[in-house]
């Protein structure tokens, strides 16, 4: 066993070892660090080989074939929805104005040879009565809703 007397001298003797011990630790891994950055390093860029260029070229191109062959697909489809809308338009503006043809015919064959003559003028005389309206406006008809905001605030 150690006594009291005896445990500082110990202690100033180990922790000299372990001070030496540190240093020499130390002084060795500055020693290696140096020798490693010292060294030359040769840096190797990788540049993809020809293969893969080929691989991703050609998944590029059928990417672009699909995507043109869908467009063209798309665009077609289009035209024929548009096609049968307007032709859907048609039929019903056209059954619309069916019974109201009718009663018209009913309403010349009514009123006898008179009667078709003024029925014949009457949409001529409708138009004339839309442009003469159309014209002597003082404002166009895009305008209206801010006349009306003007006239409101007015009063």
């Amino acid at each position: 066993m150690t006594t009291r007397e005896n445990r500082p001298q110990d202690l100033t003797e180990i922790e000299l070892e372990l001070e030496q011990t540190l240093g020499h630790f130390r002084e060795s891994v500055h020693a290696w660090s140096e020798k490693a950055y010292r060294r030359p390093h040769v840096v190797q860029t990788t540049r993809p080989s020809v293969r893969w260029r080929l691989v991703w070229g050609a998944a590029v191109g059928c990417l672009m074939a699909v995507v043109c062959v869908d467009g063209a697909l798309y665009a077609r489809h289009h035209s024929q929805a548009q096609a049968v809308v307007s032709q859907l338009a048609v039929t019903e503006t056209a059954s619309a104005q069916a019974p109201a043809r009718t009663e018209r015919q009913q309403a010349r064959e009514s009123e006898g040879p008179r009667g078709e003559e003024a029925h014949k003028a009457a949409p001529e005389k409708d138009l004339l009565a839309m442009v003469d309206r159309d014209v002597s406006r003082q404002i166009p008809a895009v305008l209206d809703p801010l006349a009306q905001w003007m006239d409101d605030s007015e009063q």
